[in-house]
């Protein structure tokens, strides 16, 4: 069926609104021509089952009654395959992935990537099979190729048709397929062997593994942040041996080793790879106290350090952040309860703006407090706090870094509203925060509630002594654009816990959005494991003219 766009039949162009108005019409009038057909196919095959002698349709053309109704029926099943064919072709152009702007399609390329065995099978090497305008989008987005997770598989799961040599082979062609299309960009790589953590090493495989790594040793000069992550000491050792000069461009190591090697040994020469200057990040994990300090590593250089995957004493974490003078992100794990010093000074970090403290869920306030008077903190913004609180201790942690504060993440259920309005009272410039109420043994019902978001709802008071009415705004944290309360509790067994109803996120809403500065709430979030939606709240939002223009509101029951 000849159109004025079937030049754009099985290509990827993308109409415009005026020409897509166009195909819909077109493919409205195809889709009348072919139930026309199948009307007149379905008369004739009527006609051919009840044998009428004579049938009220044009003269036979030529041969008997019973050809000619053959004949006509094969022309018009070819003219309806001919149609629907066409109207396909036509459809495809109103396909709305097409008119997916390109910079979203990489946002969602992105996404696609995970930390599964790499493979053609598997984004993104996936993308590049799916037609030439996605594989030129996914050619073009470096990010795709900067960042592989390059795993050794254990044939035995993923390629047990394939023998050492050939697994080898398959996923060397893999990273240099990621180096090839990388270009001249630096990468964030990350490495595995599954071989050896489910213990299948064996000579021949531990002699493709070399080939493989010698492969990816190859890349150092181009190498930005590298994790290793759950291999063996001996590998470990190979990556950590090499020179310092042959990683120029490394400012970020991650460090997992497999718990197969436990108890492990100091790995890491004086001139190795960890000894480089221009490392400005760490992450360690498995490891002991002592271990860390053995390492080469320059500390006063880092501006990262995360030790949340060790169990250190919170002694050992002062002393360790007093090395990193220049820390900007800092990750920290308590183990047990210990003695810190009082004799010791005070740990300064001018620069340290985000802090994530958590602990073994043990109850000793004491130390906890012990370590955050011990830490000076100027610059300090964002604050995540995983470990178990009351009120006085969180009390004393916002006074202290409150005015400074923009993000605040609390995971604890041993506190009550009003200690957690009086804390946030202290962060005026609070912009972020998130509240979870983790399930912990010995600890009093959820706090998560409706009196929570009522304190944090807006209200309008009268200002006394004027000669003329004037009110004024009540509101804590007035420039808190993002919420996100995770009521985890309120569904465990033996725990009596209470829940958020969707009047009283309506009335945070609508309070926020109208007394405050509207364009300050963005993003709300409510996740709980038990109730029911009362109502639709955004409805009920724009039924009475609430601007939620932009807003993400997320309320979820599980």
């Amino acid at each position: 069926m000849k159109t004025p766009f079937s030049v754009y039949l099985d290509t990827n162009y993308v109409p415009s609104d005026l020409e897509r108005s166009e195909i819909e019409n077109l493919l409205r009038r195809s889709h009348i021509a072919i139930t026309a057909v199948d009307n007149i196919i379905a008369k004739l095959r009527h006609c051919m089952k009840a044998h009428i002698p004579q049938v009220k349709l044009l003269p036979p053309v030529s041969g008997s009654l019973q050809e000619d109704l053959n004949e006509r029926l094969q022309v018009l099943s070819c003219r309806r395959e001919q149609l629907l064919r066409s109207t396909e072709q036509h459809e495809k152009l109103l396909t709305p992935m097409r008119a997916v702007p390109i910079d979203v399609l990489r946002i969602i390329f992105l996404h696609c990537l995970d930390n599964s065995y790499t493979s053609p099978k598997s984004p993104p090497l996936l993308l590049t099979y799916v037609c030439r305008s996605w594989r030129q989008v996914a050619l073009e987005t470096r990010e795709l190729w900067t960042s592989p997770h390059i795993v050794y598989p254990n044939r035995r799961v993923y390629c047990w048709k394939l023998d050492p040599p050939q697994v080898s082979a398959h996923v060397q062609n893999i990273i240099s397929l990621y180096l090839a299309r990388a270009g001249n960009h630096l990468l964030s790589l990350s490495i595995r062997d599954d071989s050896y953590s489910a213990g299948l090493e064996s000579e021949e495989e531990a002699e493709s593994l070399a080939v493989f790594i010698n492969t990816i040793l190859a890349s150092s000069t181009s190498w930005k942040r590298l994790a290793l992550l759950h291999i063996s000491m001996r590998v470990m050792k190979i990556f950590l041996n090499i020179p310092r000069s042959s990683t120029p461009n490394l400012e970020y190591v991650h460090i997992v080793p497999s718990i197969r090697d436990y108890p492990f040994s100091p790995f890491s020469p004086t001139d190795g790879l960890l000894s480089a200057p221009w490392i400005r990040g760490v992450r360690l994990v498995r490891l002991t106290m002592s271990q860390i300090l053995a390492l080469p590593i320059q500390w006063s250089n880092l501006t990262e350090l995360d030790t949340a995957g060790l169990l250190i004493c919170g002694q050992s974490a002062l002393d360790l952040m007093q090395r990193c003078e220049s820390l900007v992100r800092c990750c920290i794990s308590f183990a047990k309860s210990d003695s810190i010093r009082r004799t010791d000074g005070v740990v300064t970090c001018p620069h340290l703006a985000y802090l994530k403290v958590s602990d073994c869920k043990r109850k000793n306030f004491d130390h906890t407090a012990r370590f955050f008077s011990k830490l000076d903190l100027p610059a300090l913004e964002s604050l995540s706090l995983d470990i178990l609180l009351n009120g006085e201790l969180l009390g004393k942690i916002t006074q202290e870094y409150g005015p400074t504060l923009r993000q605040l993440c609390i995971r604890s259920s041993n506190i009550t509203v009003e200690e957690l309005v009086l804390a946030l009272e202290s962060c005026p410039q609070l912009d972020t925060l998130e509240l979870s109420d983790q399930p912990r043994e010995d600890t009093p019902s959820p706090f998560l509630d409706d009196t929570l978001l009522s304190r944090l709802t807006p209200t309008v008071e009268p200002t006394p002594h004027t000669t003329y009415p004037l009110t004024k705004v009540n509101c804590i944290c007035p420039r808190l654009r993002d919420i996100s309360i995770y009521n985890l509790q309120n569904g465990s067994i033996g725990v009596v816990g209470g829940s958020i109803h969707d009047e009283a996120v309506f009335q945070f809403i609508k309070a926020r959005r109208e007394l405050v500065c509207p364009s300050a709430l963005q993003n709300v979030r409510v996740i709980q494991t038990r109730g029911v939606r009362d109502f639709d709240v955004i409805g009920r939002l724009r039924k009475e003219r609430v601007d939620i223009k932009g807003m993400v509101i997320s309320l979820g029951r599980f």
